[in-house]
């Protein structure tokens, strides 16, 4: 409004003035042109008081950067700033900075640095001066030491789970050991009792050949007294009989008559003493 007042009133007296000089060679001019040439620079006064101090210069651009160009930070870390403003002449005395935090203890701005506080998050900061506001600068706050901690307390999580883990491991080998142990001792006590069944078998197996052999040596020496007796008596026989003995050629036994009802089919008889005939036993019906 004070730029467009100032603006009519310098047209308008400027106007008016050529009029009335153009009045003035015509010999018309009349003392009542002198009012609005009067009434513009009232207009054009006015409009001037009303305008900016001419120190003062409309900014253009705020830029805003940090200087390592880092995008994290710690809990209570300062980062430098360094603002650039075009004209370089601009007055930014009330300049402010605003962050998207949300706390007003979050960030502190004094002299170009930032104190991110204690709360981690992201933001975005930036500078604002009048209408004007700067680029957003976008940054990360974390606290280093509780990362610190947390990473340390994870590493001794997983460190305890791998002792954990070798424990069971352990106690699972050294199960798998006792069993096998186990069964080879249960293998080396079969083969023992095995063994030993296998030797007692074979003691019940010779105890019983050797009970075998005593009873066959037994037969024998029955079957030897035996023998002895029926060669006594059968030698008492050829002497009762006069020494002579009756067989067959297919018989298996000798006969002291030959009238033996043994001997009543056979066609052939022979005679003579008993080792003679070659058979080895009397004939039961006629001893």
């Amino acid at each position: 409004m004070s730029y467009a007042l100032a603006l009519i009133g310098f047209l308008g007296f400027f106007i008016t003035n050529i009029y009335m000089i153009i009045q003035a060679v015509k010999k018309k001019f009349r003392k009542k042109l002198l009012l609005p040439p009067l009434i513009c620079f009232i207009l054009f006064i006015i409009g001037a008081s009303l305008m900016p101090s001419s120190t003062k210069v409309a900014i253009k651009t705020i830029q805003i950067s940090l200087e390592n160009q880092e995008t994290e930070y710690d809990i209570n870390q300062t980062i430098p700033v360094s603002i650039s403003v075009e004209p370089s002449d601009a007055d930014i005395s009330d300049l402010t900075y605003i962050s998207s935090a949300g706390k007003s203890d979050t960030f502190t701005f004094t002299d170009n640095k930032i104190e991110t506080g204690t709360a981690e998050g992201s933001y975005e900061i930036y500078v604002k001066c009048g209408d004007i506001e700067s680029n957003k600068l976008s940054i990360t706050v974390v606290d280093v030491a509780a990362r610190k901690a947390a990473q340390e307390q994870a590493e001794l999580e997983t460190q305890k789970q791998a002792e954990l883990e070798a424990q069971e491991e352990a106690q699972k080998q050294a199960e798998l050991e006792a069993q096998q142990k186990a069964q080879e001792e249960a293998q080396k006590q079969a083969e023992l009792e095995a063994q030993q069944k296998a030797q007692e078998e074979a003691q019940k197996q010779a105890e019983l050949e050797a009970q075998q052999q005593a009873q066959e040596e037994a037969a024998a020496a029955q079957t030897q007294q035996n023998t002895t007796t029926y060669s006594s008596d059968t030698s008492d026989s050829q002497q009762n009989t006069g020494g002579t003995v009756y067989w067959t050629p297919n018989g298996e036994v000798y006969h002291s008559t030959k009238d033996c009802p043994s001997l009543g089919r056979s066609k052939t008889i022979l005679s003579g003493s008993i080792s003679e005939s070659g058979k080895s036993r009397p004939c039961k019906n006629c001893y």
